[in-house]
């Protein structure tokens, strides 16, 4: 069965940059931070959430297309750090550790750990595929083609109709291929080859800890949590 999304209301507004949010989208932070997260046993939280600041720095570059999206992601990031450095932070130290505690508690209360980073998750496969495929995609593809397959074969399945819909049209407000590539290249410092090479070495690195969290949560129990 479909899960039910956070937010259902179609895309609005661009939400304001946050604190630090100038500096852009470092694909170099991105695989050091979850590098970081795969290198501690259990795969530590904190590097996990560094890296996915730098994923929402890259889903804010994609305008007012996935802009639920950001706003999901930047709630769950919110709510995670404060589990990290909260009363119980001895037990969100990795994600293993956090299923262990909170899956003793029967995972209770909306806005656990486990549900929080469930959300984040799931939305890192459409980021792997998406950033995969903005550099492997043969030229003549479209950014609006590349990013709503790879949203049908991740989020898609997650959320409601209406979500799905309000998707479907948005994927037109995507800046072209071009000016994506064009802007993270400018982040980086390097050329276009400087930017694939680097997704390149990025995505592996995720889908790693994709897969790692994906069997951590099946062992749990817990890829279905409400």
């Amino acid at each position: 069965p479909r899960m039910s999304a956070e937010v259902t209301e179609p895309p609005q507004q661009q939400p304001p940059e946050q604190p630090g949010s100038q500096q852009g989208f470092s694909l170099a932070e991105l695989t050091a931070s979850f590098n970081r997260c795969r290198a501690q046993p259990g795969l530590g939280l904190a590097a996990y959430a560094d890296g996915y600041d730098q994923l929402l720095h890259f889903l804010r570059s994609l305008n007012k297309a996935f802009y639920f999206v950001v706003q999901d992601v930047d709630s769950k990031l919110r709510i995670l750090r404060s589990h990290i450095v909260g009363p119980e932070a001895a037990s969100f130290s990795s994600i293993a550790g956090m299923l262990q505690f909170e899956s003793a508690g029967g995972f209770a209360g909306k806005e656990n750990g486990s549900r929080t980073l469930l959300r984040l998750h799931r939305a890192l496969l459409f980021l792997v595929l998406l950033l995969d495929r903005l550099v492997s995609a043969p030229a003549d593809k479209s950014i609006s083609s590349i990013a709503g397959e790879s949203y049908n074969e991740s989020l898609a399945n997650h959320h409601p109709w209406a979500v799905r819909k309000a998707v479907g049209l948005a994927l037109y407000l995507l800046p072209s291929r071009e000016t994506l590539l064009a802007n993270m290249a400018q982040q980086n410092a390097c050329d276009a080859a400087g930017v694939r090479q680097l997704v390149t070495e990025a995505v592996p690195c995720l889908k790693d800890v994709y897969d790692q969290t994906q069997r951590l949560y099946s062992e749990a129990k817990a890829l279905e949590l409400p």
